[in-house]
């Protein structure tokens, strides 16, 4: 794997980066957190290239200070995508060098609709900006993925882990087919997340299944690889880039080039 699309970095400098967590309870970035400088060195020892890191909203909810920073320090590696939960916030971080934003809706009460006029505004101002868009909603809110893209263009949009869909019937994967509905819009990307793959094996399955249905949906060219590193530690990061690897060992050799990180480079950016 050439391009990791989903990173968490956590800094061991709490002065400098205080923690902000995001819910109470929550604790895998004080007893595995991983600065940018330890996975790089993971990312060389695994040869993984590059890698987009994602803003650990569970340890910093919206200060993305330690994201922005570690990708500015490292801008041919790294790339960083923001929490924002409104235009002039993320016009902020994308004036600090931020190229992407989580987009968070449909997750719950306390989260805004994926139809809802603030989504739109924020979606907009990403268009505007310039900024990638990575959608963090669940499976059943996908139906409302239509009409935000019907008022702000025909826009990229990535979809975070699958939209942690319930693959525990297996094939053809009945609870999630929403999923597998919207790869009718050309421009939506899925993040086949390390957690994606283990909802695939619970019961029994089998991941390989779930990137065959992937590949059947939406084509090679569309699915990116993310390793949810360090916030999924259960398994060394080895384990994790080999994991993917065997997953995705059923696309086509001269097709495999995509999820590997051709997807991925084509749909992020990097400032460098």
């Amino acid at each position: 794997m050439r391009v990791d699309t989903h990173v968490h970095v956590v800094s061991r400098d709490p002065e400098r980066y205080p923690l902000r967590p995001h819910r109470q309870g929550i604790t895998w970035f004080t007893e595995h957190a991983c600065p940018a400088e330890e996975f790089r060195d993971l990312m060389v020892a695994n040869k993984v290239e590059q890698a987009v890191l994602v803003q650990a909203l569970g340890a910093y909810s919206d200060d993305n200070r330690y994201c922005v920073d570690s990708a500015n320090a490292d801008p041919t590696r790294f790339t960083a995508v923001v929490y924002a939960d409104s235009a002039p916030a993320l016009a902020r971080w994308a004036h600090e060098g931020a190229t992407g934003v989580r987009v968070v809706a449909g997750t719950g009460s306390d989260t805004p609709r994926v139809t809802d006029p603030a989504v739109t505004e924020l979606v907009e101002a990403a268009v505007e900006l310039d900024v990638r868009i990575l959608l963090m909603t669940f499976v059943d809110s996908l139906a409302g993925l239509p009409a935000l893209l019907e008022r702000v263009g025909d826009v990229p949009v990535a979809i975070d882990h699958c939209a942690f869909p319930d693959l525990t019937d297996g094939p053809p994967y009945p609870k999630a087919q929403p999923l597998f509905e919207i790869a009718a819009l050309p421009k939506v990307h899925v993040k086949v997340s390390t957690n994606a793959l283990d909802q695939a094996t619970k019961a029994g399955g089998d991941p390989r299944d779930f990137v065959t249905a992937l590949v059947d949906s939406y084509g090679p060219e569309r699915l990116q690889w993310g390793s949810d590193w360090s916030q999924t530690h259960d398994r060394p990061y080895a384990e994790l880039v080999a994991y993917a690897r065997r997953a995705f060992s059923v696309i086509p050799r001269e097709d495999r080039h995509w999820v590997e990180g051709d997807a991925a480079r084509q749909f992020w950016r990097w400032n460098a």
